[in-house]
């Protein structure tokens, strides 16, 4: 169920399910991103910029979201990692800038 949890956004989550469990096992790295929306599924974070789907979040940052089916794909034939992954379940509303107690910074892998 875990898995189906994670993968729910791609529309996919049964189909893709036992492949997610026999190429990420018990190393998947996944982590809380709020309380917020956590039953949509997770965001798929990682490095990879080869991997079908994934969208680079800002020019230059080298940080890539998306890819699921591709990731699987790239863990299950070795060429990536679990730990190349990580995976965002919830979300937290209502997080603003505006009053400084939130700040966005420039990032880089």
């Amino acid at each position: 169920q875990f898995a189906k949890l994670l993968l729910k956004q791609t529309g996919e989550a049964d189909a893709l399910a036992p492949a997610f469990l026999d190429a990420f096992g018990t190393k998947a790295c996944v982590y809380l991103g709020g309380p917020s929306q956590q039953e949509a599924g997770a965001i798929l974070v990682h490095g990879v910029h080869s991997l079908e789907g994934a969208v680079e979040v800002a020019p230059g940052t080298g940080i890539y979201t998306g890819g699921e089916r591709a990731a699987i794909e790239a863990v299950s034939k070795g060429d990536a990692s679990p730990l190349d992954f990580r995976w965002f379940v919830g979300r937290h509303k209502g997080l603003v800038t505006s009053d400084g107690s939130w700040r966005a910074v420039a990032c880089a892998r």
